[in-house]
């Protein structure tokens, strides 16, 4: 609803314990703050592989989400940004966002966790994916059997392009990811 409105997000502390996380309930607001969090702590220290060439997409990321998922990965975007380090600022210049449509549920759920290999695989055969040198999909499109909403393995994504990763839905993976050498 946070997204849909257009409003900020409540305050981490607005959740108390996240009693209702597997519902989505603060799911927005715990992912953002562990992006802060981990860029708090880390990235004095942190160097990664600095790679040449701005503008030349083999240097970038592809994130994948779904429509509501751009706006959370945008604020993550934004708090990694902040940074005032030359190198960080570099990186976050080098991600794009993948919005994916949901055809698997006609447009109506615009979710990640309900996002298809169908409808991701579709949306990648869109781009020109071997230009980009890591691609990031969200680990919640999988259920506890490891399986997407139309039964496909993570494998299946992988032999779409081997530079997609699967990647656990949470601030301190995905920083991690993005500043994986």
């Amino acid at each position: 609803f946070y997204v849909i409105g257009g409003v900020d997000f409540p305050s981490y502390g607005y959740y108390k314990n996240f009693y209702q996380m597997e519902n989505g309930i603060g799911k927005s607001t715990f992912f953002l703050k562990q992006i802060k969090d981990y860029m708090e702590k880390n990235m004095y220290k942190k160097k990664y592989k600095k790679h040449s060439g701005r503008n030349n997409k083999k240097n970038h990321i592809l994130l994948v989400t779904s429509e509501y998922g751009k706006a959370v990965i945008r604020s993550a975007i934004d708090i990694i940004s902040q940074k005032s380090f030359k190198n960080v600022k570099d990186m976050a210049s080098r991600l794009e966002i993948m919005e994916v449509k949901n055809k698997f549920f006609c447009g109506n759920i615009k979710i990640t966790g309900l996002l298809s290999w169908e409808d991701i695989k579709g949306s990648l055969e869109k781009r020109n994916i071997n230009n980009y040198y890591r691609i990031l999909i969200p680990d919640s499109i999988f259920n506890e059997d490891g399986l997407s909403i139309d039964n496909y393995k993570d494998d299946d994504f992988r032999k779409i392009n081997r530079n997609i990763r699967i990647v656990p839905e949470e601030g301190y993976s995905f920083v991690k990811e993005i500043f994986s050498n």
